[in-house]
């Protein structure tokens, strides 16, 4: 066995030792075909390391008993009725360019506790269960016009299966237990609840548009009569459909419920600490590690989280810009690691 930039070729080394057979042979063309077939095993070699090491990545990481149970779910993972709890369908918006690389990674760790989970993108896959837009408005700036199509095909469908939508990017992880318990401590709207962690549109561009809304990349959720109200009445509305082509569906999404009269409710808890955080953890808590679009997006808070553990509110629901690795390490530690007792500095 032989290496070959790095990698083990088996056969090749029993290929070099019958080669004076080969050239005794063929005569004058030995060196030729011997070149074709040791390309020929090279490549065969090399192409099944590819193939296995990208299976391995792709339906392994983490552990392969979190992806097992959906890859035969075609169109939307459902998880049986427990009783009279709040039934929560996830949208995550997603890129084929992002299928492997994110979107796999939410359905094998925190996707799987949603009641119904789908992905908004325009390609198949045979390991999602996915909500299909055209490939025109799959793109960054035309999010608005992504978003709108999902939000209608969840009341066209599944307006009276759940009680609770929520949106969120693919490199985000949601705390689905949490969010639920925060949803049903909740009274009921009869205007509808749209709710998310609260937000301005920039400085530069208050003077022609200043309306608070929910961001979008670490979720906002909408019980059943807001959605009802945004596709029947929002939807209509002239100012709702301007702007079709831009990549703030968020902001868009806030002006639409501000047109109907339906404003975001902040998820905060009782001291005004957010379940929402829309950043991640290490760049709340590293010196030196937070990103440029970290200082714009404090512009657009309307209330400040500050850079320690007292940010955010011990039942956090929400966290954006997280690595699947993380995600992993996030699965273990919420749903399979214990703490015997609790430190006296815990909340420091």
């Amino acid at each position: 066995m032989i290496r070959l930039l790095g990698f083990r070729l088996p056969g090749l080394r029993s290929l070099e030792a019958f080669k004076p057979r080969v050239d005794r042979f063929l005569g004058g063309f030995p060196s030729v075909i011997f070149l074709i077939i040791l390309a020929f095993v090279i490549g065969f070699n090399v192409g099944c390391w590819y193939t296995e090491a990208s299976r391995r990545w792709t339906l392994t990481v983490g552990g392969s008993h979190f992806v097992s149970p959906f890859l035969t779910k075609p169109e939307v993972v459902r998880r049986g009725d427990d009783g009279p709890r709040k039934r929560i369908m996830c949208m995550i918006l997603t890129s084929p360019a992002t299928h492997r690389s994110r979107a796999v990674h939410v359905m094998a760790t925190w996707g799987r506790h949603c009641d119904g989970l789908v992905f908004l993108t325009s390609g198949k896959d045979v390991l999602l269960p996915t909500l299909l837009v055209e490939d025109s408005v799959d793109r960054y700036a035309a999010l608005w016009l992504k978003l709108r199509e999902g939000l209608g095909h969840l009341y066209e469908n599944y307006i009276r299966d759940y009680d609770f939508f929520l949106k969120v990017d693919d490199d985000s992880y949601v705390v689905v237990e949490n969010l639920r318990n925060w949803l049903e401590s909740r009274e009921k709207s009869d205007e509808g609840l749209y709710a998310g962690l609260l937000m301005r549109p920039l400085l530069k561009d208050r003077a022609r548009i200043d309306v608070a809304y929910a961001g979008g990349g670490a979720g906002y959720v909408m019980d059943r009569t807001a959605l009802q109200r945004f596709v029947e009445e929002a939807l209509t509305k002239p100012d709702c459909y301007e702007n079709t082509k831009t990549y703030a569906e968020d902001m868009q999404v806030g002006l639409c419920f501000e047109l109907i009269g339906i404003k975001p409710t902040n998820f905060v808890d009782d001291q005004g600490k957010t379940h929402f955080l829309p950043m991640s953890l290490q760049e709340l808590y590293v010196p030196g590690l937070r990103k440029s679009h970290v200082k714009w997006m404090e512009e657009q808070l309307v209330e400040p989280i500050s850079d320690n553990v007292g940010c955010c509110a011990s039942d956090l629901i929400s966290i954006h810009y997280v690595q699947p690795d993380d995600m992993y390490l996030m699965e273990f530690l919420i749903y399979h690691f214990n703490l015997t007792e609790r430190p006296i500095d815990a909340n420091r």
